[in-house]
């Protein structure tokens, strides 16, 4: 029966022991280390700064078609100025003055003329010729309460108020009437949320 050398036993213990075998025992370079943890710190700014520029971003203003809406509710003609600011020169004939109403199917709390800014576009989402083209808010009674010019996009107070008219609110009892010196059937009112407000809310004139 053979015998078994010592070394063959012995030999790899040795082998081991010598350090021969010690190289996946060693750890991550210094270098690699630090860069891993510059790396590391770059991403976790860039995330930071995603987040902070997120949270300062001030919120998008609500669309005004949460808190307004309209519909048409009749159409007429009148003669002379008939609150369209004095379309007739002294002296000529009247001026025939085609009149639209708009009623406010709901009106939300806090809105206010100042929130607002109007167009007349065709159905090919063309702007009207806005000359002699007013917009008169009337209360209870048929009363005008302020009226807006389309040509300039100016607010005037109605007679005998004295306020700002940007800062009259804007109720279901009130109503709107666009006058104008030329027919706009098959054309369409555009209100524009501005200030607190985004958006648009339209209605055909009828």
């Amino acid at each position: 029966m053979g015998t078994i050398s010592a070394w063959s036993c012995e030999g790899p213990s040795k082998m081991y022991r010598s350090g021969r075998f010690r190289a996946g025992r060693r750890g991550v370079s210094p270098i690699i280390g630090e860069i891993m943890i510059v790396a590391i710190t770059v991403v976790l700014a860039a995330v930071l700064a995603v987040m902070a520029g997120g949270l300062m971003r001030a919120p998008s203003p609500p669309p005004i078609g949460y808190n307004l809406a309209i519909f048409a509710s009749g159409s007429g003609t009148s003669t002379g100025s008939g609150g369209g600011g004095g379309f007739s020169p002294v002296g000529s004939a009247p001026a025939t003055v085609y009149q639209y109403t708009f009623m406010l199917a709901y009106a939300g709390t806090g809105l206010v003329l100042g929130d607002m800014t109007f167009q007349v576009q065709s159905a090919q989402d063309m702007v009207v010729a806005s000359a002699g083209v007013t917009l008169s808010v009337e209360g209870l009674g048929q009363n005008i309460l302020a009226t807006y010019y389309f040509s300039n996009a100016t607010w005037h107070a109605g007679p005998g108020i004295t306020s700002n008219p940007v800062n009259q609110v804007i109720t279901t009892e009130n109503s709107l009437v666009v006058s104008s010196p030329t027919v706009l059937s098959g054309d369409r009112l555009v209100i524009y949320g501005q200030n607190a407000y985004s958006g648009e809310v339209t209605a055909g004139f009828p």
